[in-house]
């Protein structure tokens, strides 16, 4: 038994380990988290200004309509001349909205990668984060096992030994009663001995006297106390050292997931961390 706790000792080492580095993982996740909500809401606010200023842009492109049809009265040169002043005014016009859109396109690309390299370290800490606390479970899981089976085997030794006295008991009980069944036959047996003694000696009243004394013996006259065999004390059923808190029980994500989403001890690498010791000992 005390081997397996060596054992779990080590592993519950490991669980301590990655208990204190949980926390601190959890913490870094949050740093990661607002970093990217942060670069979120600058890309949105990117994408509506450029949204207004693409339909700013839509606007005055619509006000530069057709103007390609002859007028009355209007020669080729004429109407050339007119074409160019109109389209280079819708060029007045238009080109700084294009510009704007140009010149805030060019600020939102850095963001963009920004935001890639954010999302990506962030979900590169959540994975890690939902590693160790995966590992945290197994581990806590290999020590329950551990000192629940060592325990089953040392409580089955207790209880084998329990039944072995038990029966042994009852035997040496029949054979204690049985001794002394003999010693008082035996104390009665020379009791009339010594009137047989007496009747050689031919002397009747002594004889009489003698008979009468074995015949007064009562059987709580006759003192088996040194025949009484000493069973001991049984002790009590030992209590074995099991692991109080099983993964993910009330009392263990209380403990051990004070920051961070409760809900991580359950869904973390595995859709549902079940520990199969705390089920197979029903617990």
């Amino acid at each position: 038994m005390w081997t397996q706790y060596g054992k779990a000792l080590q592993t519950e080492k490991n669980f301590w380990m990655m208990s204190k580095i949980y926390p601190k993982c959890i913490k870094a996740e949050d740093a990661l988290k607002l970093k990217k909500n942060t670069n979120i809401q600058i890309m949105k606010s990117y994408q509506d200004r450029l949204k207004v200023l693409k339909r700013l842009a839509v606007v005055e492109e619509n006000k530069c309509v057709n103007v390609c049809s002859n007028h009355k009265n209007e020669n080729y040169h004429e109407q050339l001349d007119r074409l160019v002043k109109y389209y280079k005014d819708c060029k007045k016009v238009i080109g700084p909205r294009v510009r704007e859109i140009t010149k805030l396109n060019k600020k939102w690309k850095p963001f963009a990668k920004k935001k890639v390299i954010s999302d990506a370290k962030y979900a590169a800490m959540v994975k890690k984060c939902k590693k160790i606390a995966f590992l945290m479970n197994q581990d806590k899981c290999k020590v329950v096992e551990t000192l629940s089976t060592s325990c089953s085997f040392y409580e089955a030794c207790w209880t084998r030994a329990k039944k072995n006295y038990d029966r042994d008991r009852a035997n040496i009980l029949v054979q204690e009663r049985e001794m002394k069944i003999e010693w008082r036959a035996l104390t009665r047996i020379q009791c009339y001995l010594k009137v047989l003694n007496i009747k050689n000696d031919k002397d009747q009243k002594k004889e009489k006297a003698q008979l009468d004394a074995c015949i007064k013996v009562k059987r709580s006259d006759i003192s088996t106390k040194h025949l009484d065999i000493d069973y001991g004390k049984i002790p009590k059923k030992p209590r074995c050292p099991r692991d109080p808190m099983c993964p993910c029980s009330k009392r263990y994500v209380t403990t051990y997931y004070k920051k961070g989403p409760k809900s991580r001890c359950v869904k973390n690498l595995v859709k549902k961390y079940v520990c199969p010791a705390c089920r197979k000992f029903g617990r």
